[in-house]
């Protein structure tokens, strides 16, 4: 495995150890590319991760669910409408291209984010109400 994709996974792991319980994780490895996919809870809710490094890209989604309710999830994935919101009548010129955004609202919301890593998704439920969040 790349030494910056097992440092980086091994962080992953430690941070979701802090601050989740009930953490269960697999490595799935080709010469090619790395995926980490993790589960994890919080309080009654879920926590998804699919991290994949791919040629030093990293793509990745990050997501809380209440039961199969999407509260907040976060990715960098070639979504149609994440390529809509980022180069409108462009979009076609950049099919394929992942595009980070957010999901809300058991994904009925979309909105254009900057890059995260698992860090920042962890930081970001840290700085949500969870209670305001299950209500949206």
């Amino acid at each position: 495995m790349d030494k910056d994709a097992r440092d980086y996974f091994a962080e992953v792991v430690r941070l979701a150890s802090r601050h989740f319980v009930n953490v269960r994780y697999e490595i799935d490895e080709t010469p090619q590319r790395v995926i980490l996919r993790l589960h994890a809870n919080l309080e009654t809710l879920r926590v998804i991760v699919v991290e994949i490094v791919h040629h030093g890209e990293r793509k990745y989604s990050y997501y809380l669910l209440d039961g199969s309710y999407v509260l907040v999830g976060f990715d960098n994935s070639a979504d149609p409408v994440a390529r809509r919101l980022k180069y409108g009548t462009d979009r076609a010129r950049h099919i394929g291209e992942l595009v980070p955004h957010a999901h809300f609202r058991d994904k009925r919301d979309l909105v254009l984010t900057e890059h995260l890593t698992f860090a920042d998704f962890v930081q970001w439920i840290q700085d949500h109400d969870l209670k305001t969040l299950r209500g949206s």
